[in-house]
């Protein structure tokens, strides 16, 4: 009887551990002051760059290396970023503040960008372009705002994928993390909040999501992405 309820016991506290806990992630923390982030969409013919790997080769032929990639936010059909993408201080999109099916238009949906001050995530509503914004991406949702997880977000749901996402931590870096397994947008903000401690953070993408972080041991490439974002030395 001693061992069933043991047995018993165990399963329950093993059902309590947030799915957020253990190996469930791979994250790579970026400090906006001292690594060279950059965003890249088309090269300079104006051709998709298009996957990790076509990056991988183009910055090897600038004599540069890639030490971290990802896709950058959610992009339309036609293969175009859905909403604000800025890369070298140029608009190449604009924002967008219309309305829609799908996880881009979940709100608050927001915009991740950079400038002088460092990263920055805020709602679509809240954004304001100025011309020290040298990157920024925009999709949506919101995965957390001032410290609170988007109340859209069932405690309980069963709707679980693959996530990519971007937070700013409290000492104010860049934090990217993409799910190895397949987790709820509650339990996704919930790593973001409480084991990133970012108090504000944004969905990227979902099952489509990649990322190369060799140091990591990840290093993805079957991808067909849009926007990217990289770090290089």
């Amino acid at each position: 009887m001693r061992s069933l309820v043991i047995f018993w016991l165990c399963v329950w506290l093993a059902g309590a551990v947030p799915a957020h806990a253990g190996d469930g992630y791979t994250r790579v923390t970026v400090d906006p002051a001292k690594d060279h982030l950059s965003f890249h969409w088309k090269d300079a013919k104006g051709r998709r760059i298009g996957s990790l790997s076509a990056l991988d080769a183009r910055v090897k032929g600038q004599g540069r290396t890639l030490v971290f990639a990802t896709n950058a936010g959610i992009f339309a059909k036609d293969f175009t970023p859905l909403g604000l993408f800025i890369a070298d201080g140029k608009v190449l999109r604009p924002l967008n503040t219309g309305s829609g099916g799908g996880n881009f238009f979940l709100q608050p949906n927001g915009v991740f960008y950079v400038d002088g001050m460092g990263g920055h995530i805020v709602r679509t509503q809240a954004f304001k372009l100025t011309p020290g914004i040298t990157l920024a991406t925009q999709s949506g949702p919101m995965l957390v705002e001032k410290g609170a997880i988007n109340s859209q977000f069932a405690v309980d749901s069963k709707n679980k994928l693959i996530r990519s996402g971007v937070g700013i931590n409290h000492d104010g870096k860049l934090v990217f993390a993409i799910s190895n397994g397949p987790v709820s947008f509650y339990d996704f903000a919930g790593y973001f909040r409480d084991t990133l401690d970012c108090d504000d953070a944004l969905y990227l993408d979902g099952v489509i999501s990649r990322m190369y972080a060799p140091a990591q041991g990840r290093r993805d490439s079957d991808d067909d992405f849009v926007g990217m974002i990289a770090v290089t030395k």
